[in-house]
């Protein structure tokens, strides 16, 4: 189960939230920037319980502790989200997003 507090200054009402899984890629490295991410949840919570499936596809960050990366998006009325051309979705760029360690 995964919970967040919304955005300090979120420019406008949340409408909703989008979390991301980073996944196991054999082309990316450690950094948070170049690793692959899924969305695993969308909703106007700011919780949600990621399936068990889903995360046994996660990538792992060895850095110091092993820990499974989240990255969450708050949308608002000012940003979208609209499908990636490759089928997944991609974070808005006016959206406010955070990278979540579980450890």
């Amino acid at each position: 189960h995964l919970a967040w507090d919304p955005p300090a200054n979120s420019n406008g009402n949340i409408s909703e939230y989008s979390v991301y899984l980073a996944i196991k890629n054999s082309q990316s490295t450690e950094s948070p920037s170049s690793l692959a991410f899924v969305l695993v949840y969308r909703g106007d919570s700011p919780s949600c319980t990621v399936k068990t499936t889903s995360l046994q596809n996660a990538h792992v960050d060895q850095t110091n502790k092993p820990a499974i990366i989240f990255r969450i998006a708050a949308k608002n009325e000012k940003a979208t989200d609209l499908p990636h051309k490759s089928g997944g979705y991609r974070i808005p760029r006016r959206a406010q997003t955070s990278v979540l360690l579980i450890r």
